[in-house]
């Protein structure tokens, strides 16, 4: 259920232009105490939106065995009718599931994550903690939350790996293979 790549990096970016200057928080007199309130409350949103992901994906699973026999393609060529009648069963089951709240609950953390992190993203850290703070922000939307990871062959090969070096370096985690290798070709 976590597709998030670099569309939710622009979605994040447009988040943060747009974002009051206390979106989440209070300010607090020190801007890394307040990034490092900010990297607490990230990580429980993180945790809610991985528990609303599995549950809606346990909730899509359960509706898909209410769904009509067929495929949508199949119901598209039998007809408006027959595509409507099969989008409507669809969008029942979906609803008697409780699929449609699960993604309802996902959306909103998601929400709520984009909104904590834009808000980070403009305070300037002080101290390594304020950065540790905004690397597992970076870390949790960039990558799968876990694993720094690397993908050469972009236009910003040289700036992707010097964020992947500073968020591991940051969070204590292993530099990925490919950006040894990559680096060493490199040189």
């Amino acid at each position: 259920m976590k597709t998030m790549t670099r569309r939710l990096g622009l979605q994040i970016m447009a988040g943060a232009a747009a974002a009051p200057a206390a979106a989440s928080t209070a300010s607090l007199p020190n801007p890394d105490a307040e990034l490092i309130e900010l990297g607490r409350r990230f990580v429980e949103l993180a945790r809610l939106r991985d528990a609303a992901s599995e549950e809606t994906t346990r909730r899509l699973e359960m509706a898909r065995l209410s769904y009509p026999p067929g495929t949508y393609r199949d119901a598209i060529l039998r007809g408006i009718e027959a595509r409507e009648a099969y989008e409507t069963a669809c969008a029942d089951a979906d609803r008697r599931s409780g699929y449609a709240d699960a993604e309802d609950a996902f959306e909103a953390a998601m929400d709520q994550m984009r909104t904590t992190f834009a808000r980070m993203i403009t305070i300037r850290p002080t101290t390594i903690e304020g950065m540790r703070a905004i690397a597992l922000g970076v870390l949790d939307f960039e990558w799968d939350g876990n694993n720094v990871e690397y993908c050469e062959g972009g236009a910003g090969d040289v700036e992707s790996a010097a964020v992947a070096v500073l968020v591991a370096g940051l969070l204590d985690k292993p530099l990925p293979e490919r950006l040894t290798d990559w680096a060493a070709a490199w040189i």
